[in-house]
């Protein structure tokens, strides 16, 4: 499954969950996590501010995001996180 493809998978649910929200663009790539088991690693990068983001939503996002993966990343628990503009430049995701 191409990155591209999820990260569109990603902005689908992302308009769904939060319609009025201006997303710069979304990183995914797979990862493992601390005791070894693979995961995506998706970063959605926001032109505003993160606290701009209903609460509630970002709460169920993985619930939502998760059942439009494809199969074959059944094994890959997605872990999300939502940083800024700014702060995506500090963690040098500008190149990504």
């Amino acid at each position: 499954m191409s990155n591209e493809l999820l990260e569109n998978i990603v902005k689908s649910v992302l308009a769904e969950r939060f319609p009025d929200a201006s997303v710069e663009r979304v990183v995914v790539r797979p990862d493992t996590d601390h005791d070894g088991d693979k995961i995506l690693l998706i970063t959605v990068v926001l032109s505003s501010r993160v606290d701009q983001l209903d609460r509630d939503n970002l709460v169920g996002f993985v619930r939502h995001l998760r059942p439009r993966l494809p199969e074959e990343n059944a094994d890959e628990f997605p872990h999300v996180r939502f940083v800024s503009a700014s702060e995506a430049k500090i963690l040098k995701l500008e190149a990504a």
